[in-house]
């Protein structure tokens, strides 16, 4: 790397020595002041860049020790995190265990992230629990009811290509019987006219 970065130097000193207004001192000089200012930029963006990944590290560390805290397995921030993951990688499969997880979420669920804050009245704890459970319930609804939707059209697409099937089978069986009574014919005409002949 500092090879590079001084064949760069040299080359952008070269290249300003050119200039007829400028001296090759003149021109070592502003490089190496263009320089300074990239490397006070870059140690900058680093600095930036490693504080906000202490603060995303901070944020999931605190997330984590909260979901943990409530002590509630459907909750737990191993498993949550998985199944995001998950569901990036893999939406099928990923939007699979976000239901399955749903499904997990109960009313003490509920209470133990309520009752976690210290600024939720008891009334507002029922209201909002209400409102999650019927949040959560219309998501599985739908869920199911895309999930029956599927399964029938795969059971119709089934059916389509058993009927399709038994529709070729019976024409082919009709198929090889005129076969048959036209080779049958044939002979006998044949039969016939040998005989006729004779």
């Amino acid at each position: 790397n500092d090879r590079l970065a001084q064949v760069d130097r040299s080359t952008l000193v070269a290249l300003l020595a050119q200039r007829e207004d400028m001296s090759e001192a003149e021109a070592q000089k502003t490089v190496d002041q263009v320089l300074a200012v990239r490397d006070q930029i870059a140690n900058r963006i680093q600095q930036i860049q490693l504080k906000v990944a202490a603060t995303i590290d901070q944020i999931l560390a605190k997330v984590r020790d909260y979901l943990n805290s409530l002590d509630r397995p459907e909750l737990e921030y191993e498993g949550v995190k998985r199944d995001v993951r998950q569901l990036f990688d893999d939406p099928q499969a990923g939007f699979s265990a976000l239901q399955d997880r749903l499904s997990r979420f109960d009313r003490n669920t509920l209470v133990a992230v309520l009752s976690s804050r210290d600024d939720v009245s008891e009334a507002d704890v029922n209201r909002i629990i209400d409102q999650v459970e019927s949040a959560r319930d219309s998501v599985l609804r739908r869920a199911q009811r895309l999930e029956q939707q599927l399964q029938g059209r795969i059971n119709d697409l089934q059916l389509q290509a058993q009927q399709q099937y038994e529709a070729t089978c019976k024409a082919a069986a009709l198929a090889s019987w005129w076969l048959f009574f036209t080779a049958l014919i044939s002979a006998g005409a044949a039969v016939g006219g040998g005989i006729l002949a004779v």
